[in-house]
């Protein structure tokens, strides 16, 4: 599943904008990335 994807299902469920929701799963997205690069994994 490509972000993209993620981004407008997610909207579609929770009628927020495809702009809003794309900066949420972005920042959600980078923060795991940086978690995961910290912990070693």
């Amino acid at each position: 599943m490509t972000k993209e994807e993620i981004v407008n299902k997610i909207s579609q469920k929770t009628g927020t904008g495809r702009k809003e929701m794309f900066q949420i799963v972005e920042g959600f997205m980078d923060s795991v990335k940086k978690l995961l690069a910290n912990s070693g994994f």
